[in-house]
């Protein structure tokens, strides 16, 4: 699936219903794609959304090729878990 296409799905889901494409859940994907800054931004709106599923982000293999970027580390010191 392109990376279009897959914005183009995202963006339907979520323009049906605020909650239908959460945030954290899109993360992995966009990682796996090599789109850093489309996931550091959902990481971004999942801490703005307090989404529980950011809290497993110091423990998720999701995150594991984003944890040498310095935003990691940001979001991290936002939530108060470094």
């Amino acid at each position: 699936m392109s990376l279009v296409l897959t914005d183009a799905l995202i963006n339907k889901l979520g323009g049906l219903n605020r909650f239908a494409v959460r945030p954290f859940s899109s993360v992995q994907k966009y990682a796996r794609l090599g789109d850093y800054d489309q996931a550091f931004a959902l990481l971004k709106k999942s801490h703005q959304r307090y989404e529980y599923a950011i809290l497993n982000i110091k423990v998720s293999p999701k995150v594991d090729n984003l944890r040498d970027d310095s935003r990691y580390q940001e979001i991290l010191r936002k939530m108060n878990l470094q």
